[in-house]
């Protein structure tokens, strides 16, 4: 079953540009491969929101496949909010309550 209503909050968009910026700076086919996992993993989530690790309350988390990061979303009512996109290695408990 598909979720037609996708969106995507303003701080997981600028933390997605500038980690995609961050590639670019390294390697510009890297960039190019995680915007590749990331929009992956948007149609995965779509797809199959409810396949995804539960982890904090009703958030959930889809983790990029060769890259340690995971986008954060909320599914309630067919609606998918992609609430954040952090690194594995961030401090998450304390983030986590930011955005909920």
């Amino acid at each position: 079953m598909s979720y037609n209503k996708l969106t995507l909050k303003t701080n997981a968009a600028i933390e997605i540009g500038n980690v995609i910026s961050y590639y670019a700076s390294k390697n510009i086919i890297l960039a190019k491969k995680i915007e590749k996992e990331i929009r992956l993993g948007f149609k995965m989530i779509t797809k199959n929101p409810d396949n995804f690790q539960c982890r904090y309350a009703n958030v959930r988390i889809f983790w990029l496949g060769k890259f340690p990061y995971g986008l954060y979303y909320i599914w309630e009512n067919n609606e998918i909010n992609i609430l954040a996109f952090w690194h594995s290695k961030e401090d998450l408990p304390n983030k986590i309550s930011k955005i909920l």
